[in-house]
């Protein structure tokens, strides 16, 4: 025997059948629909009048649990656990908070890699390591004479991103090919806020 579907208007969702862990929502004066689940972490957001609910992310972030360190290569590597989520088309700002350590004939230069069609402005402070004008994430900043033998760090940043959800990552290299290690002391963290 076929079941009708009980209309809106009469007390139902008009639909046959729901997806688990899925959201309703009214999409018009008539119809319902579902919202996909978002991801561990995410919140239901609102954007307004005329737009579907969404999850996504709000605050985002890392640890660096042990050292890591780059010796004679100019090879920008990804720096393990300093990186963040981030939505399709959402903006944010980061706050990176790091110590390193370097020979100042190898120094050290670092930058980011970011979605496909993406955006982003980084400035710092630092021991002479860091720029102290906006520079776009992903040509970064390097010095070699300038760099102190031990040195603290923190880079402030916006990433704009278009339409590839995907992930923010530092990396770090030497400045200049040497001998002595350019190292990213454990302990650093990276966090992300959501503004748009």
């Amino acid at each position: 025997m076929s079941q009708n579907l009980i209309k809106v208007r009469q007390g139902g969702t008009g639909l046959s059948s729901l997806t688990q862990y899925l959201l309703l929502y009214a999409d018009t004066t008539n119809t319902v629909s579902q919202i996909p689940i978002g991801t561990a972490g995410q919140v239901l957001r609102s954007f307004g009048a005329g737009v579907a609910p969404s999850f996504s992310t709000l605050v985002s972030g890392g640890y660096k649990a042990a050292n890591q360190s780059v010796t004679t290569s100019t090879t920008l590597v990804d720096c393990t656990g300093l990186s963040f989520a981030i939505d399709a088309n959402a903006t944010m700002n980061f706050i990176l908070d790091f110590a390193s350590t370097a020979n100042s004939s190898g120094g050290m230069k670092w930058a980011f890699t970011i979605p496909s069609g993406a955006t982003g402005k980084v400035t710092g402070q630092g021991n002479n390591t860091t720029a102290t004008d906006s520079v776009s994430v992903t040509t970064g900043f390097g010095a070699t004479s300038g760099v102190a033998a031990s040195q603290k760090s923190r880079l402030f940043g916006t990433i704009v991103n278009s339409t590839n959800a995907g992930t923010v990552q530092f990396q770090f290299a030497q400045n200049a090919s040497f001998g002595t290690s350019t190292i990213v002391l454990a302990g650093a963290t990276i966090t992300a806020y959501r503004v748009a």
